[in-house]
């Protein structure tokens, strides 16, 4: 790396990868300057605690007294920043990572706001993903403004769903997950300024993924069973296509979790009188996110054991003995996602009947993402070294005290990552409940 004096900023700004252009610039009358030692880059990951350094109403906005977090750091800044503690749990049916190591901006009041001066090393439409927990029961939203040069461009509001709660917990802004595709961002390249300030309170947030995904690959997103619509987001589903077997059928009831009410009371099942239910999708080769959204509407269905079924990627079972009432009862949405790498021109997916009908509510396919975050793979489930049995990446949940150094079944053949991409040991492992990620 080297270091670069800009006439228009305080100190210097280090050039990432070497690189900087010359057409880019951030706005002439604004007093920031980066976070110390890196700047962001885009494509990447973006932490709410690396905001840029600068007085309040410069680089920030805290419209509470005082700093409500055990993250000091950033001082005399009043930015309320916390690190992950026990009271923090991954939503049901989340795919969060938590590290007590690592830090969240909490407390968000309307109004609030942050700055981050950012290099785009490419332009084009990035795919905005993040890691937040939401108290709910309705979305909350955080409004987006792109500052370069001379000129200032309001994204507009993006949409922070609810984390999920169930009817025995409280505090749900420490549910967490990682939540894909939140927004499609449009960037110019260069160094600009990004400001993000809260429309709507209520959530807790740790990281944002800039993602450019593959423009040759397609989007799909099918309400299984039902019509066609667009969510609160502005994304469109299509109706029930690219299946084959199955029936459908529709309950009115209320879904706790979701602002999608209508998907989630759809679905398509898996009829053993017709043809065995099959999606299938055709993609160009590469990398996929396969995220599978259910819900159990049937009230008698309300205990687990009632309805039990497999689902399978391309052949290879990645849902067994799935239990949707088990993991969050009845009337509450359940997403699980699954990373893919796509070698033939298809994704498949497979319902295998155990107890009673397998049945599904939707479906995103998203292009491009499983390489493009660090290392970043979908992990779930309770108990010591219960593996995600997901294609590809495997996930685990280390939970002492029977965990050990050596006492793991991680293959040899993996790297662990933790949750900012970084490798580590297995002796390096943290003596905490840790999500750790593991990158084949």
């Amino acid at each position: 790396m080297f270091c670069i004096k800009f006439a228009l900023t305080a100190g210097c700004i280090l050039a990432i990868d070497g690189f900087i252009p010359v057409s880019a610039q951030v706005p002439a009358n604004y007093a920031g300057t980066p976070y110390p030692d890196t700047i962001p880059a885009i494509p990447g990951r973006l932490h709410f605690e690396r905001f840029d350094q600068g007085a309040k109403n410069v680089a920030w906005y805290d419209s509470s007294s005082g700093n409500s977090g055990d993250y000091t750091a950033r001082n005399p800044a009043d930015v309320d920043l916390m690190h992950f503690a026990a009271m923090d749990r991954i939503a049901p049916g989340g795919t969060a990572t938590l590290n007590l190591s690592d830090i969240y901006l909490r407390s968000t009041n309307i109004g609030d706001w942050l700055k981050f001066t950012v290099n785009v090393k490419q332009a084009g439409t990035y795919t905005l993903n993040a890691q937040l927990g939401v108290q709910g029961p309705l979305p909350s939203k955080m409004r987006l403004d792109i500052l370069q040069g001379a000129d200032s461009t309001a994204f507009g509001n993006i949409t922070l769903p609810n984390s999920g709660c169930n009817p025995a917990q409280t505090e749900c802004y420490h549910n967490w997950d990682y939540v894909r595709v939140i927004a499609q961002v449009p960037l110019r390249a260069g160094l600009q300024v990004l400001r993000f300030q809260v429309v709507t309170g209520g959530f807790n947030i740790g990281y944002l993924d800039f993602v450019k995904p593959d423009s040759a690959a397609p989007t799909y997103r099918v309400d299984c069973g039902g019509p066609a619509f667009t969510d609160s987001r502005g994304r469109a589903w299509e109706a029930d296509a690219h299946f084959t077997g199955g029936g459908t059928i529709s309950y009115p009831g209320t879904i706790k979790g979701t602002d999608m009410q209508a998907l989630y009371q759809s679905e398509r099942y898996n009829d053993p009188a017709k043809t065995p239910m099959k999606y299938n999708f055709t993609v160009p080769n590469g990398e996929y996110f396969v995220r599978l959204l259910f819900a159990e509407t049937y009230s008698g269905f309300n205990k687990a054991g009632f309805r039990v079924f497999d689902v399978t990627l391309n052949g290879t079972p990645v849902l067994t003995s799935f239990d949707i009432s088990a993991l969050v009862g009845v009337d509450s949405a359940l997403v699980k996602e699954f990373p893919i790498r796509v070698a033939a021109g298809m994704i498949e997916i497979g319902f295998i009947n155990r107890i009673e009908h397998a049945k599904i509510s939707g479906i995103e396919i998203i292009p491009g993402a499983t390489t493009a975050l660090g290392g970043l793979r979908h992990a779930y489930g309770e108990g010591a070294h219960q593996p995600d049995k997901g294609p590809g990446a495997m996930g685990y949940r280390i939970l002492p005290p029977t965990w050990s150094a050596g006492a793991s079944p991680i293959e040899p053949s993996v790297v662990i990552r933790d949750m900012r991409g970084r490798k580590a040991s297995q002796a390096a492992l943290p003596p905490y409940n840790a999500i750790m990620i593991l990158d084949d």
